[in-house]
Protein backbone atom coordinates (compact mmCIF):
# COMPACT_ATOMS: atom_id res chain seq x y z
CA UNK A 1 0.00 0.00 0.00
CA UNK A 2 1.04 3.93 0.08
CA UNK A 3 2.30 3.24 3.36
CA UNK A 4 4.71 0.72 2.36
CA UNK A 5 5.37 2.46 -1.18
CA UNK A 6 6.76 5.86 2.14
CA UNK A 7 9.40 3.75 3.59
CA UNK A 8 11.05 1.71 0.75
CA UNK A 9 10.84 4.34 -2.34
CA UNK A 10 14.49 6.03 -2.72
CA UNK A 11 13.74 7.84 -5.66
CA UNK A 12 11.09 8.89 -7.85
CA UNK A 13 11.40 10.31 -11.85
CA UNK A 14 10.28 13.32 -12.59
CA UNK A 15 9.15 13.62 -16.06
CA UNK A 16 9.52 17.22 -18.16
CA UNK A 17 6.67 18.13 -19.84
CA UNK A 18 4.95 21.40 -21.55
CA UNK A 19 2.90 21.62 -18.72
CA UNK A 20 5.65 21.97 -15.89
CA UNK A 21 8.73 22.98 -18.11
CA UNK A 22 8.20 26.20 -16.00
CA UNK A 23 9.18 24.23 -12.67
CA UNK A 24 11.78 22.47 -14.63
CA UNK A 25 13.85 25.85 -15.08
CA UNK A 26 13.24 27.25 -11.44
CA UNK A 27 14.92 23.93 -9.66
CA UNK A 28 17.44 24.54 -12.21
CA UNK A 29 17.86 28.27 -11.46
CA UNK A 30 17.31 27.75 -7.66
CA UNK A 31 20.25 24.67 -7.84
CA UNK A 32 22.66 26.88 -9.63
CA UNK A 33 22.25 29.59 -7.18
CA UNK A 34 22.01 27.27 -3.78
CA UNK A 35 25.24 25.34 -5.64
CA UNK A 36 22.87 22.27 -5.09
CA UNK A 37 21.96 18.72 -6.90
CA UNK A 38 18.56 19.28 -8.11
CA UNK A 39 17.48 16.69 -5.92
CA UNK A 40 18.86 18.32 -3.16
CA UNK A 41 17.25 21.47 -4.30
CA UNK A 42 13.57 20.20 -4.27
CA UNK A 43 14.32 18.59 -0.86
CA UNK A 44 15.42 21.94 0.55
CA UNK A 45 11.78 23.19 -1.54
CA UNK A 46 9.91 20.84 0.21
CA UNK A 47 11.68 21.09 3.76
CA UNK A 48 11.38 24.82 4.27
CA UNK A 49 7.74 25.26 2.18
CA UNK A 50 6.42 26.07 5.37
CA UNK A 51 8.66 28.50 6.50
CA UNK A 52 8.66 30.45 2.90
CA UNK A 53 5.03 30.58 3.25
CA UNK A 54 5.32 32.29 6.84
CA UNK A 55 7.69 34.96 5.91
CA UNK A 56 5.41 35.38 2.59
CA UNK A 57 2.40 35.68 4.96
CA UNK A 58 4.30 37.98 6.91
CA UNK A 59 5.05 40.35 4.40
CA UNK A 60 1.62 40.41 3.17
CA UNK A 61 0.39 41.45 6.53
CA UNK A 62 3.00 43.90 6.82
CA UNK A 63 1.96 45.55 3.47
CA UNK A 64 -1.54 45.97 4.94
CA UNK A 65 -0.83 47.72 8.34
CA UNK A 66 -1.27 44.66 10.00
CA UNK A 67 2.08 43.26 11.05
CA UNK A 68 4.77 44.90 13.59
Amino acid sequence: GVEHMKTSTRSFCWSKSRRNADAFELVDDLAETLNLTKADTLSYVVRNYTVMKNKERLREMQALGLGN
